[in-house]
């Protein structure tokens, strides 16, 4: 797995700290002041994590323009071939010098200046992600109808496996969050008639378990003997709301309304590009509200069936259908 190193001046730590905490929702991100134990050899620490970063983002103000700290950074990554992104917190125009000459994004008044550097990211740092892939792609998609899971995910980077054997392959991602298609390992890509639409917003990570419900309880619901189900999985939560000692969890960000949009955005994106007109079945790790404001949402294009977890079923906890739409 990859990661995001960032470089600035020590002098800019307010500035650079909200920034570092937010890309971490989405991002495996390397800072000194987090990622350096006490006794460790700074230097060589700092060298080996350039070196090995899948991006490194120098922080540029007019205290990292003068810093021979940061300016050695970006040399160290410049000569081992390591993609740089220049991102300007402040008002200066300058550019350290193995930058001058580069396109730089500029934060100072600039409100989408984030959202431009997540947008960089997506294409110079799949790998770092915390849900990391690369995206198949809708035509690879329909090229590969009749290749197993198994198959193509010995071949797709960030393919993921659960305890049950069942197979993710990441079909699209967005600023925040991941899409993946999950089925058993000798189902094919042909497009199915009936797909399983689950969005992924809390529980511990990555917990693959929620991927193996469905499955399991959608080859009873709907007969089939190799269902598929899309999974949608949110950022995890900031490090502003992590209790001490708390695990990394998934988490919608409730302050930010976008990212809501955003994932269904995404879902809308990857029925209409990857499945066309299949019934859906859907499935909310979350808010059960979530699962009724969906499918109102969905049912303007899809058949949907609405699903929820019942912990309290016997003999054991499963999913059961709570609403069909048209």
């Amino acid at each position: 797995m990859g990661h995001i190193f960032i470089s600035y001046s020590r002098t800019d730590a307010d500035i650079v700290e909200p920034i570092y905490r937010r890309l971490n929702r989405v991002y495996n991100v390397w800072i000194d002041t987090r990622n350096i134990e006490g006794g460790t050899a700074f230097d060589d620490e700092i060298r080996t994590h350039i070196r090995s970063a899948s991006t490194l983002i120098a922080m540029v103000s007019t205290n990292s323009v003068g810093s021979n700290w940061v300016t050695g950074e970006i040399a160290e990554a410049q000569q081992h071939h390591v993609t740089v992104i220049p991102y300007v917190i402040d008002h200066t125009r300058a550019l350290p010098i193995p930058l001058q000459g580069k396109n730089a994004l500029f934060a100072n008044n600039n409100p989408t200046a984030e959202a431009q550097l997540m947008d960089s990211l997506l294409s110079t740092a799949p790998d770092a992600r915390v849900h990391p892939g690369m995206a198949i792609g809708a035509s690879e998609f329909a090229h590969h109808q009749r290749t197993t899971f198994a198959s193509l995910a010995a071949k797709t980077m960030g393919a993921v496996t659960t305890r049950n054997g069942n197979i993710g392959i990441p079909l699209k991602l967005s600023r925040h969050h991941t899409a993946y298609l999950f089925a058993s390992p000798n189902a094919t890509l042909e497009p199915p008639t009936v797909v399983q639409l689950a969005f992924q917003l809390s529980g511990q990570l990555p917990n693959n378990t929620f991927v193996d419900e469905i499955l399991r309880d959608a080859s009873v619901h709907e007969h089939h003997e190799k269902p598929y189900v899309i999974v949608i999985r949110s950022p995890r939560k900031s490090l502003d709301l992590m209790k001490e000692g708390e695990g990394d969890s998934y988490s919608m960000d409730v302050r930010n309304p976008t990212e809501w949009g955003e994932a269904i955005n995404l879902a809308y994106q990857v029925m209409s590009d990857f499945f066309g007109k299949p019934r859906i079945g859907l499935y909310i790790l979350g808010p059960s509200i979530l699962l009724f404001q969906l499918g109102t949402k969905l049912r303007d294009l899809w058949q949907v069936d609405g699903y929820h977890f019942d912990r309290d079923a016997k003999p054991e906890p499963r999913y059961f259908k709570v609403y069909s739409t048209p």
